[in-house]
Formats: structure tokens, C-alpha cells, sequence
């Protein structure tokens, strides 16, 4: 699903951190009150302007700043820690796999 495309083209209410819950009026407000009223609600941010990325994967446990960073390839390779097994840090060598011929040329 590709939501700001798909209301682009649409032509549907335009984004907004703010909701009416009590009484929904805009397209946005009806939809984030039925994915509440369906035990499917989901985080709304308080702006409108954040990397769409935070929200593709849901974390274990939800909350604001508690993002699944799953662009990384899971050696690094985007810079930093990725998060293993019980919430330990795995840094680049240390997942106990070989690393295939093609990983190899890759770097």
C-alpha cells in the first residue's frame, strides 16, 4: 500500500497530524477512526514531515522514536549496529556466518 500516492491521485483530504475523533469529518479522520475502532490503530506523529521508512515495519513495542531499522543489510553496511538475537548489538563479523564469495567482491 502506497498511501500518499494513492491519495494524491485520489484527490483525498490532505495530511494532518491533527484527528477528529468524536466526530470524523475528512477522509483521513474516517480512516484512522475505523483502523482505531478495529483494534488496528496505529501511531500518528504530530507533524507531517518525518522519513515514511520509521513506519514500514512495526517494532516488538510500540512508541514514539522505537523504530525497526530494517534498511540495513544486517552486516553494517549502512553504518551502524543492527539489533540481534535478546536486544544484543551484532557488529559487522560477528553473526558466526561464513561470508559467501559474492559478500566478498561485494565489499
Amino acid at each position: 500500500m502506497q498511501p500518499m500516492y494513492s491519495f494524491a491521485i485520489h484527490d483525498i483530504s490532505p495530511d494532518t497530524p491533527l484527528t477528529n475523533w468524536d466526530c470524523p469529518v475528512t477522509e483521513r479522520d474516517k480512516i484512522r477512526v475505523a483502523y482505531r475502532d478495529n483494534n488496528r490503530g496505529y501511531l500518528i506523529r504530530d507533524t507531517i514531515v518525518y522519513p515514511p521508512a520509521h513506519d514500514i515495519v512495526k517494532p516488538l513495542v510500540e512508541g514514539e522514536g522505537r523504530v525497526v531499522e530494517w534498511w540495513r543489510d544486517g552486516r553494517g553496511g549502512a553504518g551502524g549496529e543492527v539489533e540481534g538475537e535478546e536486544g544484543k548489538g551484532v557488529e559487522e563479523g560477528e553473526r558466526g556466518e561464513a561470508d559467501s564469495e559474492e559478500d566478498k567482491k561485494a565489499r
